[in-house]
């Protein structure tokens, strides 16, 4: 059941992500998105370079890059299944790593008191639950929240934490075109760590140990969700006041 768990947060992630990440994308435009979060885009382009070497690439149908943009030829998996699988998989380990390491060298003070049981080890199948789990979602960002107001590592290690956590948990976002490769790769990974699992007993508890990091980009997207539902209702109100007074 850990290993059905864990599976299940991981696509809540790249859900919550990809909120994140379409959110930004509707404010401005892809390209400086991608600016902004500069070492996130460099070790999602490194890791998608890798995966395509893997897969084989070949140069697929011309589309925009971004909305408005001219369509120009993108490089595809030439492996039909398998393929989108590895694309998505090695962007995806890449920054789970570089995030491991911000969290325990920089976010290491906040991950002492972080709320890590929030998470629920079980996927919530019930109806009660599932509004259990919502109810610890919600303490999990507000312990986020008190976690960064509380951050005892200095000011300058506080911003360079921050700004990582950003950078490389919306990239997190699947790669336009590839959702279910994403999907899949996860669903892949899960499936072989229940394998290995049976194989290495030592296997559930590294999963236990990683715990806390899971919970913690959980908590981190989700209140980076609501902070950005609210500043995209708060330009579009403006922009809507704008045009009803403009002549």
């Amino acid at each position: 059941m850990l290993y059905l768990a864990a599976c299940f947060w991981l696509i809540v992630v790249m859900l919550l992500a990809w909120g994140v990440n379409g959110l930004w994308r509707s404010l401005i435009t892809q390209k400086t998105l991608d600016a902004l979060l500069f070492p996130g885009t460099v070790v999602l382009k490194l890791g998608r370079i890798v995966g395509l070497l893997i897969a084989g690439a070949k140069l697929g149908k011309p589309r925009a890059q971004h909305v408005g943009g001219p369509a120009i030829p993108d490089w595809e998996p030439r492996l039909p299944v398998v393929g989108p699988m590895f694309v998505a998989l090695i962007p995806m380990m890449a920054l789970a790593v570089v995030l491991g390491l911000v969290m325990t060298q920089l976010g290491a003070s906040l991950l002492t008191q972080y709320p890590s049981d929030l998470l629920a080890t079980v996927v919530p199948v019930s109806l009660p639950a599932f509004w259990e789990q919502l109810r610890s979602l919600i303490s999990l960002g507000e312990a986020t929240v008190d976690g960064i107001g509380s951050f005892s590592n200095g000011t300058m290690k506080l911003i360079a934490f921050a700004y990582l956590m950003i950078a490389l948990t919306v990239q997190l976002a699947p790669i336009r075109g590839n959702v279910r490769g994403h999907v899949g790769a996860i669903a892949a990974l899960c499936g072989g760590a229940a394998v290995a699992g049976s194989m290495a007993p030592s296997l559930p508890e590294w999963i236990q140990a990683a715990w806390p990091l899971l919970a913690l980009a959980t908590g981190w997207l989700l209140m980076l969700l609501m902070v950005s539902l609210f500043a995209r209702g708060l330009v579009g109100s403006i922009r809507m006041v704008l045009s009803l007074e403009s002549p």
